[in-house]
């Protein structure tokens, strides 16, 4: 170890024991005796689903009163909001709870939109449950109360440099936002735990009569799967944890590894999209200038003239004043996001052509789905996140290592870290509970993970070390780009999780999946186009398997990316 690294790990200790959490000790509540009422959905699809749509007669609604704060014997309840679709094979397996990351998204609009895709993925032998975890969705959400207009103040001015951004504006701007934050939630703000949702998971499957819990984890969901498979070790029945988060990185505050593999991502973006030049928008930026077709050079020249141009909006001699830092951090905070899925990622080429070549400034905008009616906010991300660690800053200089530190890590850490991580330092809420134990158990039953080779917020090396802490876990590799194996389809990896959920079987130790199509490749079906198989276009089943995939995509992208997993 480094001196550097010594001083800045003894820095973050430093930070999280100068802030001692003093938490009670849960009380052991008891499970509801009642089981769960289920009944017509009402508004909450309407809210979810677009205009004019008609909801299939799939789903299922209730809620369920669970503890506000689980350390106290006398707490108020509060209702999680629930959703399910039935299992359309036999026999039916039992449920599996999912939870598709943020933190902060929403358990109910994912299954929502997306079942077609579980069902695909199980086999249809068990019932979807979706919930709204603490502070999203219909359960106790989390919101600033920030108007929109006002929601600039509280981020800083974009500078290349964190160190810079920092000393600046960057720790005003998190303390006030971490105060009105504060001010808006102080009655509900601190009982949003991950250690308090992995309870409530313990009560949503007593109420479905089902003690070995079944949970299919994506993003932050998996922080959440590992919290519960560490805490109730023997509750653990199947659990995917799909794109994993470190879950020690997590909890530490600063989350260095998060953007450890974007800059690869990044990279692919440019080298898939040169490769099917019929299909890449981007081409006509090189002016001509390609003197060959090899995607090695003509992916590296791509994105040189893209990152130029990105650049440019941070010259004084442009005079844009404060708008050139705001449009730096939306393309870049674009671009970062689109890496989530590539099913979208020839959109998200031409709406960049649009921008750089045509003028169009308002195509990236128009590209980037707009915010969701159900789960509007990214304030629960903070809500969650930030109450989550105990790391915490008094200063702006108290934060300068790990900003240097962050600086290294990624072309997108100068739009990242100053907003994702330093409102954390600033935090004012102390979760009543925290999970504080080394993420380590035998579980009842082995753990299956499945981490990517190019995903763009949470690394593979973090699925190997979240993997490590299960004795008996696989780790399964999908070979492919963007953020969960849900985001791009992989039949070998399907047929690996279909197969463990339903008869417990693992996949041999240092498989490694392929995916089933290339982003760029229209002719497979990359571009998220109607393609012909055979002679035949797609069947129903096929085209709803795509709307869903689009549908999550896009709702990945509105919640998670521009600070989250």
């Amino acid at each position: 170890m480094t001196l550097t690294s010594s001083l800045l790990l003894l820095s973050v200790l430093a930070f999280s024991q100068a802030s001692p959490t003093g938490h009670k000790k849960p009380i052991e509540h008891k499970s509801p005796t009642q089981q769960l009422q289920w009944g017509p959905c009402g508004d909450i699809l309407t809210e979810i689903l677009p205009a004019n749509t008609t909801a299939p007669p799939v789903f299922d609604c209730a809620t369920l009163p669970v503890p506000l704060d689980y350390t106290d014997e006398h707490s108020p309840l509060l209702n999680l909001s629930l959703v399910r679709v039935k299992a359309t094979q036999e026999p039916v397996l039992g449920s599996v709870l999912t939870n598709p990351g943020g933190p902060g998204g929403s358990g109910v609009e994912n299954i929502v939109l997306g079942y077609p895709l579980y069902q695909e993925v199980l086999g249809g032998q068990f019932n979807l449950i979706g919930w709204d975890p603490r502070g999203t969705g219909k359960t106790i959400p989390f919101l600033c109360d920030i108007p929109p207009a006002n929601a600039t103040e509280f981020v800083p001015e974009a500078q290349q440099n964190l160190t810079n951004t920092l000393l600046a504006d960057g720790w005003t701007t998190a303390e006030a936002y971490a105060e009105v934050c504060y001010d808006a939630q102080r009655d509900t703000g601190s009982f949003l735990s991950t250690a308090f949702v992995a309870r409530d998971m313990i009560e949503i499957s007593d109420a479905l009569c089902e003690p070995d819990v079944k949970y299919f984890g994506t993003s932050y969901g998996t922080q959440l799967g590992s919290t519960f498979a560490a805490m109730f070790p023997d509750r653990v029945g199947r659990v995917l944890l799909d794109a994993v988060v470190n879950p020690k990185d997590y909890v530490a505050g600063p989350k260095f590894t998060w953007l450890a593999d974007t800059e690869k991502v990044y990279n692919s973006f440019f080298s898939e999209c040169a490769s099917f030049p019929d299909n890449c928008a981007l081409l006509p930026l090189l002016n001509g200038t390609n003197t060959t077709s090899d995607p090695a050079v003509l992916g590296p020249a791509l994105r040189a003239a893209v990152d130029a141009q990105v650049l440019a909006l941070l010259d004084p001699a442009l005079n844009l004043g404060s708008a050139g830092p705001q449009l730096y951090r939306t393309y870049k905070e674009a671009l970062r996001g689109a890496m989530y899925s590539p099913s979208l990622w020839p959109t998200y080429a031409r709406a960049l052509a649009d921008v750089l070549i045509r003028g169009n400034t308002t195509a990236l905008d128009e590209a980037t789905p707009a915010p969701s009616r159900y789960n509007p906010s990214t304030d629960n991300f903070f809500g969650i996140s930030c109450g989550d660690t105990p790391w915490r800053a008094d200063v702006a200089e108290d934060l300068i290592p790990i900003a240097e530190r962050q600086q290294e890590v990624s072309y997108f850490s100068d739009t990242f870290y100053d907003t994702a991580t330093w409102r954390c330092a600033a935090w004012k809420f102390e979760a009543a509970e925290l999970y504080e134990g080394d993420f380590v158990a035998k579980t009842k039953n082995p753990v299956l993970l499945v981490g990517g080779t190019h995903d763009p917020i949470t690394p593979l090396m973090s699925a190997f070390n979240a993997s490590a802490g299960f004795e008996g876990s696989v780790m399964l590799t999908n070979d492919g780009f963007g953020h969960s194996f849900l985001n791009e389809p992989s039949q070998c990896v399907y047929e690996a999780v279909r197969k463990y959920f339903i008869t417990g079987e693992l996949p041999a130790k240092g498989t490694v999946c392929k995916a089933d199509r290339r982003p760029f490749d229209a002719a497979a079906g990359g571009d998220n186009t109607t393609v012909a198989v055979g002679n035949t276009k797609r069947s129903v089943e096929e085209d709803a398997l795509r709307k869903a995939r689009e549908a999550m995509d896009r709702m990945r992208i509105r919640e998670h990316a521009p600070f989250g997993i």
